[in-house]
Formats: C-alpha cells, structure tokens, sequence
C-alpha cells in the first residue's frame, strides 16, 4: 500500500508568502481529521483536500502499490 497526497498550489489561496503557511495548513488539518476519525483511510476512496477559502486543491489517497 501507499500513501499519497498531492496539493494543487495554483490558485490565490498560495500567492506571495502564503505558500508554505496554507499547505501547512492544509496537512495539519488532514492530520486532525485522520486522528479524530473524521475522515478514513478506505483503499482507493480519496479525501479531499481544501484550501482556506474552501476550495478543492486536492486528494490524499490510500492505494495499493504500483508494480514497479
């Protein structure tokens, strides 16, 4: 299995200086919601991933490993 999480930094909630505080943001509260068991870690059911404004940036996601 892995473990994958990928942030789309593309629209206004990362400009300027915001970049690292948002996608700090962003993993913080995934990491409050898996330890809260507000979200779940389901095989191949991604959870998605918002920026502070509310938009969809993207998807942290539990999947079998790719054969190499």
């Amino acid at each position: 299995m892995k473990f994958e999480i990928n942030i789309s930094v593309d629209n206004a909630a990362f400009e300027g200086d915001a970049l690292p505080d948002e996608v700090a943001r962003i993993l913080l509260r995934l990491s409050k919601e898996l330890n809260t068991r507000e979200a779940e870690l389901i095989p191949d059911r991604p959870i998605r991933l918002a920026d502070v404004n509310g938009n969809r940036v993207g998807y942290a996601l539990l999947s079998p490993e790719e054969p190499v």
